[in-house]
């Protein structure tokens, strides 16, 4: 392929559009300039060209190799130079499967044109413990995995995590499945899972730092409520549920709200999810937790409530969970109201999903 000069876009419109057309530009990454018939642009949709390669990525994924580096490869450290900003020291990420994803995108991402770094720092990802609630803050250690900043419209900065989005390894086996959340999150949010070496990548909106103290903390100060992976699915947010804590208190004297939104206003189960969206509902074991039952939410298309008495959620010990309504006598529950499920409660054969759960003190 003939060199020719390196092309300057302004917007993701304009990007599209060369990649459309399949305009020949001098690659910034001389091992791929020519890309491979699996990523050949004018065989792909029209979509914006960061979610084009985390697609295109996630979809050819080496996974024995991924399996087998993530089973079998001791953790090494490297330093990576990063390119943005001027730095005293380069930061070090340990060479595993988390930056083989984030080069690769990065080569990609600058073979499209789009300017593009691999970010190093902390992920709350596998192996990750929550602090307990009167655990001291432990030593700033912003290492452990990579991701990426890539620069889009209007000169903002936008940070993704291409590992998280291709699959998972289980039993020493790769486990396909393609998950866009950390590619679609606000970098506020995508935060609260990524520090990085450089508070400079950051990126926030407010401009601000987070501190190594606010992060590893998190939001809830103690272990959150657990969080089911059919949650996202579902395109519930793990970001406005409440409550927060996985311990919920029996002897308050008060009302708890359960609470739960969409991660998106345009978010729809019909065009996002797996067809009509599932009745939520708590899972309750009474007073002094003698008596079980099922509570269905409340929803207004966007949010999903319900208000229960502290004493009626049960005893100190047990867990309270809340469930995704699956099958109804037999058939697909999707679609079922609260109304038509409160007429068959107790009368026909039915099976849930599990959703969050909290355990009772």
């Amino acid at each position: 392929m003939a060199d020719t000069e390196e092309p300057h876009f302004t917007t993701l419109a304009e990007r599209i559009a060369a990649l459309n057309q399949q305009k020949n530009f001098k690659s910034p990454s001389p091992p791929l300039r020519k890309l491979p018939p699996t990523l050949d642009q004018a065989k792909l949709p029209p979509l914006p060209p960061t979610r084009r390669e985390l697609e295109a990525r996630a979809k050819d994924a080496a996974e024995k190799e991924a399996a087998a580096a993530a089973a079998a490869a001791p953790p090494r450290t490297i330093p990576v130079k990063a390119p943005l900003l001027p730095s005293k020291s380069a930061p070090t990420i340990p060479r595993a499967v988390c930056e083989g994803y984030a080069r690769v995108y990065e080569s990609i991402a600058k073979r499209a044109g789009l300017e593009c770094i691999v970010v190093g720092g902390h992920g709350k990802g596998y192996g990750y413990t929550p602090l307990a609630k009167d655990a001291p803050v432990p030593p700033r250690d912003a290492t452990g995995h990579a991701w990426n900043a890539v620069k889009i419209d209007n000169g903002e900065w936008k940070l993704l995590d291409a590992c998280w989005g291709a699959g998972s390894v289980g039993n020493q086996q790769y486990q396909k499945h393609f998950k866009p959340e950390m590619f679609t999150r606000p970098n506020d949010l995508f935060g609260l899972k990524h520090f990085p070496e450089d508070e400079r990548h950051q990126f926030r909106s407010d401009g601000r730092a987070m501190s190594w103290a606010e992060y590893i903390v998190g939001p809830v100060r103690g272990e959150p409520a657990q969080w089911y992976g059919a949650a996202t699915e579902e395109g519930l947010s793990e970001f406005t549920f409440s409550p927060r804590e996985r311990h919920v208190p029996v002897h308050s004297g008060e009302v708890v709200r359960f609470q739960f939104s969409k991660i998106c206003e345009h978010w729809t189960p019909e065009k996002n999810g797996r067809g009509k969206p599932m009745l939520l509902m708590v899972k309750i074991h009474g007073p002094d937790g003698r008596k079980d039952d099922l509570v269905p939410l409340d929803s207004d298309g966007f949010w999903w409530w319900a208000d229960i008495p502290a004493r009626d959620l049960g005893a100190p010990g047990q867990t309270i969970s809340l469930y995704g309504l699956d099958t109804l006598n037999g058939q697909s529950a999707r679609g079922v109201s609260k109304a038509e499920f409160l007429s068959k409660k107790g009368r026909c054969g039915m099976s849930w999903v599990g959703i969050a759960a909290w355990d009772l003190v």
